[in-house]
C-alpha cells in the first residue's frame, strides 16, 4: 500500500516473507502510525490508521512532494478528524485553501501533541492564515508540546513545556500584514518565554 512512496519503508516487505515476520510487523503498531500519511489514497490511509491501532500519529505532508495537491485535497478530512492522535504535525508549504488546518486548530486540546511545524509557501496564503484577528483567536491547548515551529503563520499556543521555538518569516514576506500590525509583538514573544522556562532553542 505504500510501495510509491519515496521514503525507506523497506520494513514492509518483511510482512512477505512469512507469517510470523507479518503477524509481528501487524503488531507493531508504532511504525504504522508514523507512515500514516504517505498512504497514496484514502483507502490506504484507513487501512494504516486500522493498523496503526492505538499509537498515536504522525501527520506530515509537504507541498513540495510529489502529488502532494492530490494527496492533501484527498486525505484533509482525514487529518482533521485525527489531531486528536497527533503526537506529531507537521505541514510545510501550505496554500490558500490548506490554511484551514490552522483555524482548525485554535481551541482544540491535543495532550499528545509533542510537536507541531507550520509553514505557508504563498503571500495569499500567508495573509489568511496571519489575519487581524490572529492574536485575539483561542489558543490550541498543548500542554506536552517541546517542539513549536511557525514559518509565515502565527497560531497561539496555550503550553508551558517548550524546549526548541521558531516563529521566522523569510525576507520576501517582511512586511505588516493588511491590519498594519507586525507579525508577531515583542510582549507575545516575550508571554511565550515568560510561560516556557525550560526553552533550550530560540530562532526569530
Amino acid at each position: 500500500i505504500l510501495k510509491n512512496s519515496k521514503q525507506d519503508r523497506g520494513w514492509l516487505y518483511l510482512g512477505h516473507v512469512c507469517a510470523y515476520f507479518r503477524t509481528t510487523l501487524l503488531g507493531m503498531h508504532d511504525l504504522w502510525g508514523n507512515a500514516i500519511c504517505e498512504a497514496p489514497h484514502p483507502r490506504a490511509f484507513e487501512e494504516i490508521l486500522r493498523r496503526a491501532g492505538p499509537a498515536t500519529l504522525r501527520l506530515s505532508i509537504s507541498r513540495d512532494a510529489e502529488n502532494s495537491r492530490r494527496i492533501l485535497s484527498d486525505h484533509f478530512d482525514h487529518i482533521l478528524s485525527n489531531l486528536e492522535r497527533a503526537y506529531e504535525i507537521d505541514i510545510t508549504q501550505m496554500r490558500e485553501d490548506d490554511v484551514e488546518l490552522c483555524e482548525t486548530l485554535c481551541g482544540l486540546q491535543l495532550p499528545l501533541l509533542r510537536a507541531l511545524c507550520l509553514s505557508v509557501g504563498s503571500r495569499r496564503a500567508m495573509e489568511r492564515a496571519f489575519n487581524a484577528n490572529a492574536l485575539d483567536s483561542r489558543p490550541l491547548i498543548a500542554p506536552h508540546l517541546q517542539s513549536l515551529h511557525l514559518r509565515d503563520v502565527f497560531l497561539p499556543v496555550q503550553t508551558g513545556s517548550l524546549i526548541h521555538l521558531t516563529l521566522a518569516r523569510p525576507d520576501t514576506f517582511r512586511t505588516s500584514n493588511s491590519s498594519g500590525r507586525d507579525f508577531i509583538s515583542t510582549t507575545v514573544v516575550m508571554d511565550i518565554l515568560r510561560l516556557n522556562p525550560h526553552l533550550q532553542e530560540l530562532c526569530l
